[in-house]
């Protein structure tokens, strides 16, 4: 029963010196940059249906403007 907890330490002494050594390596994937940024999922301005839309209605003369 005395090796229980000296194993259990051992691999839980491993698994920090991995992590600690991935974060190392590849901060890009293991770092703090791993989180999730909501800046860039959001969309960026108007897309196709927007501008089929209202560029289609700012083609169109306006009613009354070639009366004078």
């Amino acid at each position: 029963m005395a090796r229980e907890p000296l194993a259990a330490k051992l691999t839980s002494l491993t698994r920090h010196a991995l992590e600690a050594l991935l974060t190392f390596l590849f901060p890009g994937w293991y770092g703090p940059s791993a989180k999730y940024r909501p800046e860039n999922h959001y969309m960026r301005g108007p897309g196709p249906k927007w501008r089929a839309k209202y560029l289609a209605e700012q083609a169109l003369p306006a009613r009354g403007a070639n009366k004078l």
